[in-house]
């Protein structure tokens, strides 16, 4: 009788241990099997370019070859820039991408061969704080003697872009609905009118201006002691 009952213990341990076993299995080839949809790379993107649609598509990928941070939604990358290389067939990556916002996107911004500079602004600096993102500023820089021998004033660079404009009272850049006083700004430039106007900080005053829609840059001379009562050529002088 003992035997019996030991016998049946027997079995039904190895049908427990089957079953386990058979789960187990079960849910790994289900695993396996189940797929999960993400965002994929059709072409090779170049580092700093922005994402189109047509770079891009839905994949399906097994679950446990998705990665963690793989993008999930198209919408979610096309319209953003790519901060690494992507290869044809690649899973994109969030880490890969700019950061979400108008605010992160400066870098992929800038127009070929410049750079970007903050300038900090001070009330007088000319401008106050009517400058907007878009506007073209004309760069002005005043001189006492000890520069040039004598006080003198002129305008050393035009037309640079501002990318964007910081401002207090809890502002950021890329905040253009703060009415926070302005007090820096983020201007697109070359090389050369980068080393002009840091060097007008460095051993003048900076003043800007705002070139209206339509304005043509307009090399001057400069004002100084010398010629500051002489009217500009084509002036009339009201008699």
């Amino acid at each position: 009788m003992s035997f019996m009952v030991s016998n049946r213990l027997y079995w039904i341990a190895a049908l427990l241990v089957a079953c386990g076993a058979g789960l187990v299995s079960y849910c790994y080839l289900g695993r396996i099997n189940q797929v999960e949809w993400v965002v994929m790379a059709t072409a090779d993107i170049p580092s700093r370019t922005r994402i189109e649609r047509s770079m891009v598509a839905y994949r399906a990928v097994p679950v446990s070859a998705a990665h963690p941070l793989a993008v999930k939604d198209l919408e979610e990358a096309v319209g953003r820039y790519s901060t690494h290389e992507l290869f044809s067939g690649e899973q994109v990556i969030e880490s890969r991408l700019s950061m979400k916002g108008k605010s992160h996107r400066y870098t992929a911004d800038i127009s070929e061969n410049h750079r970007a500079v903050i300038i900090p602004l001070k009330p007088g600096d000319g401008v106050g704080g009517s400058v907007r993102a878009g506007d073209l500023l004309d760069v002005i820089m005043a001189c006492d003697d000890k520069l040039v021998g004598q006080p003198f004033v002129r305008t050393i660079a035009w037309k640079i872009r501002v990318l964007d404009v910081l401002r207090e009272a809890g502002g950021s850049l890329g905040n253009r609905q703060n009415d926070g006083q302005a007090i820096a700004m983020l201007l697109e430039v070359s090389p050369q009118d980068a080393e002009r106007i840091l060097f007008a900080m460095q051993y003048g005053t900076v003043f800007f201006s705002v070139n209206g829609y339509g304005s043509e840059s307009q090399a001057t001379p400069g004002v100084s002691a010398d010629n500051i009562f002489v009217l500009p050529t084509g002036t009339e002088q009201d008699q």
